[in-house]
C-alpha cells in the first residue's frame, strides 16, 4: 500500500517596512541583525531580491514592519498588516491587524471581522497607518 504525501502549501511570505534612510516602503524578506553600536539590539532589515544572487537590504523602522496577508484587494494590490481600506461604496474605514493568530479588520479599534472572510473583491486599499494617519481621524 502506497503512502500519500501531502502537497506543500505554497504561500508567499513577505514583509513590508519603511526604510530608515528615506521613509519609502520596501517589500521583501524580514531579517533582524545586530545593531552597529549595540550588538545586543536586533535591528530589522528588509531584504529585496532582484534575481538570483542579486539583492539589497535596507534597515527599516521597526514600527512600520507588517506582514503580507496572502490576499489582494479588488485592484490586485497586496494587503499588508497596517493597511487602511474601505469596502465598496461604504464610507467606513478599516485597518488590518494581526491579532489572535489571524489577520483581522478593525473599525475604530473595534474588531469587525476576519479579513479572510471579507469579500476582497470589494476591498480597496486606500493607504496605511504610517503614511495616512489622517484617514483614521
Amino acid at each position: 500500500m502506497g503512502v500519500k504525501t501531502k502537497e506543500k502549501m505554497k504561500r508567499e511570505i513577505l514583509f513590508r517596512g519603511a526604510r530608515v534612510c528615506d521613509g519609502q516602503f520596501v517589500n521583501g524578506s524580514l531579517v533582524k541583525v545586530n545593531g552597529e553600536c549595540d550588538s545586543n539590539k536586533s535591528v530589522p532589515h528588509i531584504v529585496v531580491s532582484y534575481g538570483p544572487n542579486t539583492f539589497d537590504w535596507f534597515e527599516v523602522e521597526p514600527e512600520t514592519v507588517g506582514q503580507f496577508t496572502g490576499m489582494t484587494d479588488k485592484n490586485g494590490t497586496k494587503i499588508f498588516e497596517g493597511d487602511i481600506f474601505n469596502i465598496g461604496a461604504e464610507d467606513n474605514i478599516y485597518t488590518v491587524k494581526f491579532d489572535y493568530g489571524c489577520f483581522l479588520a478593525y473599525e475604530d479599534d473595534v474588531q469587525v471581522g476576519i479579513l479572510a472572510e471579507l469579500a476582497t473583491m470589494f476591498v480597496k486599499i486606500i493607504g496605511n497607518i504610517h503614511d495616512n494617519k489622517e484617514l483614521l481621524q
